[in-house]
């Protein structure tokens, strides 16, 4: 919950989702974690993913295609 990626609209998101898309295409195990019913202020539901045991978020902010976000799961 504390990545932030840019809205698939924009070119920055077009990217992250095409990042998204290859990490997650071969993976054997994919986990969403939703830690609660925390939600962002457009209604999302905030949690984790988890590929492979590998956070998609991290590798997002590894390739920049993301930010640290100001949601917190708690």
């Amino acid at each position: 919950c504390d990545v932030d990626a840019s809205e698939r609209r924009t070119e920055e998101g077009k990217q992250a989702a095409i990042i998204t898309e290859a990490l997650l295409k071969n993976a054997k195990l994919i986990q969403v974690i939703v830690p609660n019913d925390e939600r962002d202020k457009q209604g999302r539901l905030l949690g984790y993913i988890l590929f492979d045991g590998a956070d998609l978020g991290q590798r997002l902010l590894e390739s920049r295609r993301a930010v640290k976000s100001t949601f917190t799961c708690q």
